[in-house]
């Protein structure tokens, strides 16, 4: 397949974008242009992507929601889920648009489109699933299963200095998705969701969503000059809060936010870290030590404490987290009030 390449943040030529996609640059041509015609010059381009964050995080509580909602109230949540989603698809290419059309492309922008990305990517997966009222270890598969392609492609992103779209692009995903609530929410008002034949369908769709996120893996692991041990280091955190929470140790709206947190912390590095031009290996002991936080929560809590620990721990946790990845922004936020971003990291230093 041809790979169109073009400077999506950078009216200078900074930052390349290779797309691999037949399908986005139809939406984006049918779609986000007419959008864009309608939005102010002075609307700036970050204000797009903090409203794209907020929208996904009101999706993921419409998503909690709808599990106890009773019948008619469900659908209509997913259904308006449904629609947060595709705004989502729409925002998440009218930024880069917008700061092209208005010159206003900057690193500060960039690490605020892509860095937010790294929430809002597994923020939309763990919403689907939570949709779907699955648990178990097909929770765990779709939690690390979608922060894991994201990051995989931050990978690529640092060790090549180009943000590649594989063959099923983060737009269609969202489509894909956005289509999914939408038969939710038509699913759920006309047949109980304790049929038989449902269940069936739902894990069965699962299966669909993990073969499409394994196939993208698939496509950046072929693109890496060398074996990505911080990916296999995120895997290992993520799924290690998969492991708690198959334990009993916390529960599925914590392992969701968790892996999503670990995502700001591990891929948000890797945009980071490619915009101010240094390399990374991945690695952090802050991921380590809010696992380790939460597994030392769960096993205090097992013997009566007089307070939830185990809550505690996920609270403690999350809050490291974050505060290790805005640390580092603040450390490193003259870099990125510099102009364009730096060239690309060597192969070697990745």
């Amino acid at each position: 397949m041809h790979a169109g390449i073009e400077s999506e943040h950078s009216p200078m030529g900074g930052d390349e974008v290779e797309h691999n996609s037949r399908l986005e640059p139809l939406i984006i041509q049918y779609l986000c242009v007419p959008v864009l015609e309608r939005i102010p010059r002075s609307v700036a381009p970050n204000t797009l992507s903090l409203f794209n964050h907020l929208v996904c995080w009101l999706v993921f509580m419409l998503a909690a929601w709808s599990q106890s909602a009773p019948w008619g109230l469900r659908s209509a949540i997913l259904g308006l889920a449904a629609f947060g989603v595709f705004s989502t698809m729409l925002l998440d290419c009218l930024d880069g648009m917008q700061a092209r059309r208005t010159q206003q492309a900057s690193k500060l922008g960039e690490l605020v489109d892509h860095g937010l990305d790294t929430i809002n990517v597994p923020l939309l997966g763990s919403s689907l699933a939570l949709a779907l009222q699955v648990e178990g270890w097909p929770l765990v598969l779709v939690a690390v299963a979608t922060s894991a392609v994201y990051h995989a492609q931050l990978v690529v992103f640092h060790e090549s200095g180009r943000f590649v779209h594989g063959s099923t692009s983060g737009t269609e995903g969202q489509l894909l998705v956005s289509a999914a609530f939408l038969v939710l929410a038509a699913t759920f008002f006309f047949f109980p969701a304790e049929a038989r034949w449902l269940r069936a369908a739902t894990y069965a769709s699962i299966a669909v969503f993990l073969v499409i996120d394994l196939r993208v893996c698939l496509f950046y692991y072929a693109r890496l000059s060398r074996f990505p041990w911080g990916h296999l280091f995120f895997l290992t955190v993520a799924s290690g809060f998969g492991l708690l929470y198959l334990l009993g140790t916390i529960g599925a709206v914590s392992l969701l936010l968790l892996v999503t947190l670990a995502s700001f912390r591990l891929s948000g590095g890797y945009v980071l870290r490619t915009l101010i031009g240094r390399p990374w290996n991945g690695l952090d002991l802050s991921a380590v030590a809010a696992l380790l936080c939460v597994f030392a929560g769960g096993q205090l809590d097992l013997h009566a404490a007089p307070l939830d620990l185990s809550t505690l721990s996920v609270i403690g946790a999350s809050f490291l987290l974050v505060a290790r990845a805005l640390w580092e922004l603040t450390r490193e936020l003259p870099l990125l009030r510099q102009g364009r971003r730096a060239a690309a990291v060597p192969r070697a230093a990745v």
